[in-house]
């Protein structure tokens, strides 16, 4: 029987596929994977190269002729968060 974590795993491995990679993209996988790791849900500390492949989203992105990034996620000032 497959468990609902490991299913879960497989379905964020799976999401990362549709993102296009960059370095800031990539650092919630290093995070994700790091930590499965330290708490024994899989065996390797880090992803291997190659398992996170952002060639479907790079082709959508091109074939709508969109450029990339499509945007950008900034954080804004804490305090200005509504009260």
């Amino acid at each position: 029987m497959v468990s609902a974590l490991k299913v879960s795993v497989a379905m964020l491995a799976l999401a990362w596929t549709a993102i296009v990679q960059t370095a800031i993209a990539a650092e919630p996988v290093k995070l994700t994977v790091g930590y499965l790791h330290e708490t024994k849900v899989i065996d390797i500390d880090k992803a291997p190269a190659g398992a996170i492949d952002d060639t479907v989203a790079r082709k959508v992105a091109k074939d709508a002729g969109a450029p990339l990034p499509l945007g950008t996620i900034k954080a804004q000032d804490v305090a200005k968060a509504p009260k």
